[in-house]
């Protein structure tokens, strides 16, 4: 059983030698996808902040590329130090990323959660409907001002 366990290092030691870096691709269903290159070792709250930068940025539209990746735009994440939070707290947009249909935190690295070369992460937007549901009740009683905030069931 050990022999079985250096030979899995050793092989994980040569990929990693081989190939550094890999390529995913994240998808939103909605809103497009990118294609990144990261190093294993890299925390994957870096490319999560990247994404999101991106989608507030851009509004989340979908490309159109001519491309034959299906209009994804490449990009690469820094390896240095810089801000590794776990999204944007500050009323921006807000993802949950997946990875083989597991939850991913900010805080692994592609080598903690298996990632190989050309792998994909969804990215769901969470979306916080109390703000739409007070703007409807404002253009309810805004259009139709008869209407008591009684008959308002938010």
């Amino acid at each position: 059983m050990v022999k079985r366990k250096d030979k899995d290092r050793v092989l994980q030691d040569s990929k990693y030698r081989d190939m550094p870096e890999i390529v995913v691709k994240v998808v939103c269903r909605y809103r497009a996808e990118l294609f990144f290159k990261i190093s294993r070792k890299t925390k994957l709250s870096r490319l999560f902040n990247a994404w999101t930068d991106r989608m507030e940025r851009t509004g989340g539209k979908r490309s159109t590329g001519g491309d034959a990746g299906g209009g994804g735009h490449s990009q690469s994440v820094p390896n240095g130090p810089g801000k590794a939070s776990e999204g944007s707290m500050g009323g921006g947009m807000q993802f949950v990323f997946t990875h083989n249909g597991r939850s991913v935190e900010p805080d692994t690295t592609p080598e903690d959660e298996g990632m190989e070369d050309g792998d994909e992460i969804v990215a769901v937007e969470l979306m916080d409907l109390t703000d739409i549901a007070d703007d409807l009740a404002v253009r309810t009683l805004t259009a139709f001002p008869f209407i008591s905030t009684s008959h308002i069931l938010l």
